[in-house]
């Protein structure tokens, strides 16, 4: 929260005990499902490829990025 550091240590605990609360509430409503048990039908991942050529800024750029990758 925004104002978290601004609280007291009393008002801090009020609030996580009212979040806890809040959470239990919410949770038995909320639905998961996976992705398996929604859509049957969907094709396996497809993947495309395209290559392309970068210009002198942009391949710098790309090079930095896989560096620090």
């Amino acid at each position: 929260m925004a104002g978290d550091c601004c609280q007291s240590v009393p008002e801090a605990q009020a609030s996580n005990r009212r979040n806890r609360r809040q959470r239990g509430q919410i949770l038995p409503l909320m639905l998961r499902r996976r992705k398996a048990d929604v859509v049957i039908e969907l094709p396996a991942n497809q993947q495309q490829v395209i290559e392309l050529d970068l210009n002198t800024r942009r391949r710098r750029l790309y090079q930095t990025y896989l560096k620090r990758k």
